[in-house]
């Protein structure tokens, strides 16, 4: 039964207040309990449903995440592995996690307040930077996790290690380690495979690397990975799903493994993995009279 629901939005979005007003009525009606940020609860007007501590999120019985993928990325940091279905509202931009249109908002919230829906549960990743024999940091991602140099025009080596086997020391602009939910994001863009994210492995995808030969790998999300950056550049940086960075220095070690939970996000049952495909990356094509 769904009672508490956090909403998260970007208010930078031309239809971020008079949608989320909208929305609030709607609650409000069907006597939901919410919350929102404080900078949100300003935004309609509705200063006592904005929250203080955004820890409140983590005892919400569902999120609803209003904006693209950069907003649902968000809301999984601030659940901080809490395992509460998220709802991505799509207003506007490419956004392959926030499968729901604004068109099919109040349809799709419909179904799950009634509990008629379909919850995906996908991998994250978890990343632990070591400097020397002590542990600096722990992060988690949806989508991946991005080692990368700045504005320097010089390439980075990075050694690499699947298990305890060596497994390449890559000199190239940096290296993505993605999901299989990520295989759409960044790593699409650097010439990485797309992977439907029901299959739980972990890909590695060079950015503009020195040795051609140096392809995207895909490898068992039970694989533990670790990356040790081995030259001296001034700025190189391990970045969590576009949200959190970390600087890295030379003979640091990331560890990084399939996340402890997963994270659930609701899809529309109408609509499968392949049609969002189809739409987002605009593949042509005649649709064929019948499927057999």
């Amino acid at each position: 039964m769904v009672n508490k629901i956090g909403i998260i939005i970007n208010p930078k979005k031309p239809q971020a207040r008079g949608t989320l007003r909208k929305l609030v009525n709607y609650l409000n009606k069907r006597r939901k309990s919410i919350i929102l940020e404080k900078i949100s609860a300003r935004l309609v007007q509705r200063p006592r449903l904005g929250v203080k501590d955004n820890r409140a999120y983590q005892r919400c019985d569902l999120i609803i995440a209003l904006g693209g993928d950069g907003t649902l990325l968000r809301a999984v940091r601030m659940l901080k592995g809490k395992e509460i279905p998220i709802l991505g509202v799509n207003l506007g931009g490419l956004g392959f996690l926030t499968e729901v249109t604004l068109g099919e908002l109040y349809k799709t919230l419909s179904d799950v307040l009634a509990d008629r829906y379909r919850l995906e549960k996908r991998i994250g990743l978890e990343a632990t930077l070591y400097r020397g024999r002590k542990r600096i940091a722990t992060s988690t991602a949806l989508n991946d996790c991005v080692i990368t140099k700045g504005v320097l025009s010089r390439l980075i080596r990075l050694d690499a290690f699947i298990g305890k086997e060596y497994l390449t020391t890559y000199a190239a602009d940096g290296l993505i380690i993605s999901t299989s939910t990520g295989s759409t994001a960044h790593s699409l863009s650097a010439g990485g495979p797309i992977v439907h994210p029901g299959i739980p492995v972990i890909i590695l995808t060079p950015i503009c690397p020195h040795t051609l030969t140096n392809r995207p790998l895909i490898i068992s999300g039970e694989e533990e990975i670790r990356i040790r950056i081995a030259s001296s550049h001034p700025d190189v940086a391990l970045t969590l799903d576009g949200q959190e960075v970390i600087k890295l220095k030379e003979r640091d070690v990331i560890r990084i493994r399939k996340a402890p939970s997963k994270i659930g996000l609701i899809v529309p049952k109408r609509k499968s993995y392949y049609q969002v495909l189809r739409k987002k990356l605009k593949w042509g094509g005649i649709t064929p009279l019948s499927s057999k």
